[in-house]
């Protein structure tokens, strides 16, 4: 397992820290019945998106009928390995290892139907990585930093979209082992410090790894 660190130097916090690094709704199938079904269209997740064995996955759905109004909450999820997921507009769901047919069902008073559809994958998640950084010492107008509260790390497969959040609440934290990352995948990791007002500094420059 490659336990290769990543350095961040903290030295400017944006508006009154500044960090810098020196190292280290998607397209989908749609099944509608005919005129007057129910408009629907998964939010989330996108299509073809990958997560990590033992991470919480979001539903996110609308469905709106011409007649019926809103039926959000009546969307019925299912998966073609795990069967039933629940009814409603959002599901938090743990999902089985493997490629994923995630669909979502809606039927207003009519018996008019529509179903969309979407994969996912889920993946074996045994990648590390190690943070480390060096605290800020001066706000961004040179003058001493003596609020530090914390750091938040930003991660995620893509650089445009680092979606995972790990907060550190402890001004003396200098690193962070991030874990449970998709083995064979590329991520992408930046980082901000904190003040005690929660102001948040810019992001710094990103780092990536191999998993």
């Amino acid at each position: 397992m490659n336990h290769s660190k990543y350095i961040f130097i903290a030295t400017a916090i944006s508006i009154c820290l500044t960090l810098m690094v020196i190292t280290a709704c998607a397209p989908s199938e749609s099944k509608a019945g005919g005129a007057g079904a129910p408009e629907l269209v998964i939010l989330s997740p996108d299509d073809n998106e990958a997560f990590p064995s033992g991470m919480s996955v979001l539903l996110v759905a609308s469905a709106i009928d011409d007649q019926d109004g809103d039926l959000s909450s009546n969307i019925e999820w299912t998966s073609s390995l795990d069967g039933d997921l629940g009814l409603g507009a959002s599901r938090q769901v743990t999902l089985s290892l493997g490629e994923h047919q995630i669909s979502a069902t809606i039927n207003d008073a009519d018996g008019n139907s529509s179903k969309q559809s979407i994969s996912i994958s889920i993946l074996e998640a045994t990648g590390v990585a190690t943070l480390q950084w060096v605290p800020p010492i001066e706000n961004e107008n040179n003058t001493p930093l003596t609020n530090l509260k914390g750091y938040r790390i930003y991660y995620g497969l893509s650089s445009n979209r680092m979606d995972n959040v790990i907060n550190i609440n402890d001004a003396s934290a200098t690193s962070f082992l991030v874990d449970n990352l998709i083995t064979g995948r590329r991520y992408y990791f930046s980082m901000t410090a904190i003040n005690e007002q929660d102001i948040e500094s810019k992001l710094s420059r990103i780092v990536q790894k191999e998993m």
